[in-house]
């Protein structure tokens, strides 16, 4: 079903984790004798206090839920795009997020497999819903043959040097732009079948320890022929992955049967906007936000970019685009801007 999810929860994934939520608590309750008149006036000025509090916070904010309008299930986190302040955010584990009741702002709702929608928040309402639909448009046709996909290969786009320290990447800024990047990916022989998916996470020493936690959302989209760019989903269902540690990180995803055509596929990375992950860059002119750590890019290693090329998306044109940084074309060792990346395919038998 379109709604389910797959919870990556470690480095090396052969399997799923079931997310698990909070029971909401209890209601407060005083039973009170009838004789002891003392308690009982007690009583009734805590549950009045608890009672004004409750109006007080609740008209302090709105709280969104959002919902699939297909089967009504909460679709965890969501993205939500500040249309007004130009900010990207996520919504909780429950398909929630709460905005301030004076923040008059317009959002953009989105979820992978569902179409974008446009919401702007009543001020009066404590509590509000949004259903989202899912697309209507159909995936891009790969030709897969009869026959058992057993012989493996493995694509890698560096190579081992002494010097193992990345001087660029991809990492998430609190914006428009650079909390989602998406990497171009191809097989030397098609058909094949994706079998698994490596990248690499690295930590500068002013990035704090809680950082590397920061968790993703996975997708996988068509390659466009006449853009270069991220097409079209080629599997309508999130991917959360949850890192615990630095260096390499490895996705087993056979279970997806995602086929790789000619001109490849990209794969997305998308933050997953959490306070918990965030930190302060101090500038001379702003504080800069950001969330997570590095995901490892082109250095002298030599990540070839050729068939590995990187794209962003841009939340304020929502729509994708190549990075604005200027291309570093290097005969030697072809670096452009991608990050490390590892590929696994299994394909048939000639």
């Amino acid at each position: 079903m379109l709604t389910s999810s797959l919870v990556f929860q470690s480095a090396s994934v052969t399997g799923f984790d079931i997310i698990k939520y909070q029971p909401i608590a209890k209601p407060y309750h005083c039973a009170i004798p009838s004789y002891h008149y003392l308690m009982k006036i007690k009583c009734i000025i805590f549950w009045a206090f608890t009672v004004s509090s409750f109006i007080t916070t609740g008209f302090s904010q709105t709280q969104v839920s959002i919902k699939s309008a297909f089967d009504s299930s909460e679709l965890s986190f969501a993205s939500i795009f500040n249309l007004t302040k130009k900010i990207y955010s996520s919504a909780n584990q429950g398909g929630i997020f709460k905005i301030p009741a004076k923040e008059k702002c317009s959002f953009r709702i989105s979820y992978i497999g569902y179409d974008d929608l446009n919401f702007i928040p009543k001020s009066n309402k404590l509590f509000d819903t949004i259903y989202l639909i899912r697309k209507s448009s159909s995936l891009p046709e790969v030709l897969v043959q009869s026959c058992k996909f057993t012989h493996e290969e493995k694509i890698t786009n560096f190579t081992k040097t002494k010097r193992e320290e990345p001087s660029g990447g991809v990492m998430c800024t609190r914006g428009e732009s650079n909390g989602k990047a998406a990497v171009h990916i191809v097989a030397n022989k098609t058909p094949a079948k994706l079998m698994s998916l490596s990248f690499w996470l690295y930590k500068f020493n002013f990035m704090p320890e809680y950082a590397v936690n920061s968790p993703f959302l996975i997708s996988f989209f068509s390659y466009s022929k006449k853009t270069k760019l991220p097409d079209e989903l080629i599997y309508e269902k999130p991917v959360f992955y949850f890192p615990n540690e630095v260096g390499k990180q490895t996705l087993t995803i056979d279970s997806l049967n995602i086929y790789i055509p000619k001109e490849g596929i990209y794969v997305c990375f998308e933050y997953i906007m959490d306070e918990r992950y965030q930190w302060e860059e101090k500038t001379k002119a702003s504080i800069i936000v950001h969330q997570g750590i590095l995901m490892a890019g082109s250095n002298s290693e030599g990540y070839d970019s050729e068939g590995h090329e990187l794209a962003f998306f841009d939340y304020k044109l929502n729509s994708w685009a190549q990075p604005k940084t200027p291309k570093i074309a290097l005969a030697a060792i072809k670096i452009n801007g991608t990050i490390k990346i590892e590929t696994v395919y299994h394909y048939c038998k000639d």
